[in-house]
């Protein structure tokens, strides 16, 4: 067990000196700032516009912002989680795959007392811990912006919506993390390391969604609802495809924390749904063979 948290130390210790995990950490922070900054941004002048139209008595029609949750600011995080933090969480896996083999060094990595199974599990506990890192200071982040759009502090339901909305990320990105870690520990050349999980989360992002509801893909790049069927054929499709949609799982759960528009059974089903998610890609990984990660990558 020290073996393996040794791992994951070293693991989360490399990743946050490598330039290409940390670059899309800097994205990902940098995206979620600037959706906070424009949700600021747009109440302030909205709001002001309103107070200088309502003085003239040009409108009586209330504030268009009155009674909206300050949640509702939150919601363009939500695809900047499946987006940018899905890739993020790629290339860290990819990363963490690569780099022992890379350097001809996992031969004598593994005369270490430490299995195959025990390295690769400490290599997803340290990618893991990195992700929930960057998905802290997104979640720091954002709640300082929402205090700031509310001009009071958060009360701890507002907290807590926050807090499990971003828990809930965490097994998508790690799952994703999780797949690019099998492809980088043992595909035998780079770009097919680092091609294949983004085919992947391109096919659990937009593909199977799309297969159930026939929607546009630009459709799916809505921040919280979830796409509805529009009947025949689309609803058996999407019965068969929908538990494998796991961006759209983690937009269901989304809904229900931030505008309450999804019911609490399915935002269990999509909590079960990511959990499985994880659970499949960890045994994924504890399948993988010494000889499968001891070979020669090519560029």
């Amino acid at each position: 067990m020290s073996n393996i948290l040794a791992t994951a130390k070293f693991e989360l210790l490399s990743l946050s000196r490598d330039g290409g995990p940390r670059l899309m950490i800097g994205i990902f922070l940098a995206m979620m700032a600037i959706s906070s900054l424009i949700g600021l941004l747009t109440n302030l002048t909205v709001s002001d516009v309103w107070q200088t139209i309502s003085q003239q008595g040009l409108t009586v029609a209330p504030n268009p912002f009155q009674g909206v949750s300050v949640l509702y600011y939150a919601r363009n995080s939500v695809i900047y989680i499946i987006l940018i933090g899905g890739l993020a969480a790629i290339i860290s896996g990819v990363t963490s795959g690569l780099r022992d083999r890379q350097a001809h060094s996992l031969d004598m990595i593994l005369t270490r007392q430490i299995s195959t199974r025990g390295l690769l599990l400490g290599k997803l506990l340290g990618v893991s811990a990195w992700l929930t890192i960057a998905l802290g200071a997104a979640l720091s982040l954002i709640g300082v912006v929402l205090s700031l759009i509310a001009q009071r502090p958060l009360d701890w339901s507002e907290i807590w919506s926050l807090v499990a909305l971003f828990a809930a990320g965490l097994p998508l990105l790690a799952g994703l993390a999780g797949i690019g870690l099998i492809f980088g520990a043992t595909a035998k050349r780079e770009s097919t390391a680092l091609v294949s999980p983004i085919a992947i989360w391109a096919l659990i992002t937009f593909v199977f969604p799309q297969l159930g509801t026939a929607a546009r893909p630009i459709a799916l790049l809505n921040p919280v609802s979830a796409v509805a069927t529009i009947g025949g054929p689309f609803d058996l499709l999407n019965a068969i495809f929908s538990p494998f949609a796991f961006a759209e799982q983690f937009k269901n759960i989304a809904a229900s924390l931030l505008d309450g528009t999804s019911a609490a059974a399915t935002s269990a089903g999509a909590a079960i749904s990511l959990t499985a998610f994880l659970g499949l890609v960890f045994v994924l990984l504890m399948l993988i063979k010494r000889d499968q990660i001891r070979g020669v990558v090519n560029e």
